[in-house]
């Protein structure tokens, strides 16, 4: 857990130099939280949301910030469990392809509002058109607090933040 220097900060700082080798101009705001620390990435021009990565002491998780509206929660999010596995490496290696992959495109996130819940996916653009990476979020309208839209569908775009690999 954060506190005293622990395998989780060193977690947390190989992450950061890991951020800066995709791309040295890549910078993250890091906020210790009561159960996890935050890596807030910046935001691309003309983007509708940012991404912050978050660190607990057996997951990660990359989540999505809506701009348009500060009193909302994270609207999207894709975790990373350790569940099963002997040692969290496996875990951080497939979190770490994952956000290398949807920070390297660009990427749109659906909001659909249904009766009940609000239903959040991500996809990334992928030359010929758009595909769905990680799974679909659902939140109950009476718990979660959604960006406001009008209609039932808003999808929120974000330019690429770092070159794609070639």
């Amino acid at each position: 857990m954060p506190g005293a220097h622990t395998e989780f900060d060193d977690r947390v700082a190989s992450t950061l130099d890991w951020l800066r080798s995709i791309d040295p101009r890549l910078t993250a705001v890091q906020r210790l939280e009561d159960r996890y620390v935050s890596l807030e990435l910046p935001r691309p021009p003309s983007a509708e949301y940012c991404f912050r990565l978050l660190f607990f002491e057996d997951e990660f998780s990359l989540t999505a910030i809506p701009i348009c509206d500060p009193e909302a929660e994270a609207f999207w999010h894709q975790n990373f469990e350790r569940l099963g596995a002997a040692s969290l490496e496996p875990v951080e290696r497939a979190f770490r392809e994952f956000v290398a992959d949807v920070i390297s495109q660009e990427t749109r996130i659906t909001q659909r509002r249904g009766l009940f819940f609000h239903r959040f996916t991500c996809e990334v653009f992928r030359g010929s058109g758009w595909e769905r990476v990680g799974g679909r979020v659902l939140a109950l309208r009476a718990q979660f607090r959604a960006p406001r839209i009008s209609g039932r569908t808003r999808h929120y775009r974000s330019p690429a933040l770092v070159a794609a690999n070639p």
